[in-house]
């Protein structure tokens, strides 16, 4: 599975858990961790591309 794809099914399974119809980007933050790299927490901008994207199914 890629790190695109985790996120998004993060992402749904988080929507589906509030039961809210849009999540808020303002309130999700997103850290990964890749085989080799560090902890990373995702941008404002890129957590923003992932949740329009699941806002939008």
């Amino acid at each position: 599975m890629s790190m695109e794809d985790a996120v998004t099914l993060g992402l749904k399974a988080l929507k589906k858990a509030t039961e809210e119809e849009k999540l808020n980007p303002k309130a999700v933050e997103i850290g990964v961790v890749r085989h080799g790299d560090n902890f990373r927490r995702l941008d404002e901008s890129e957590v923003e591309t992932f949740i329009a994207k699941v806002n939008q199914e």
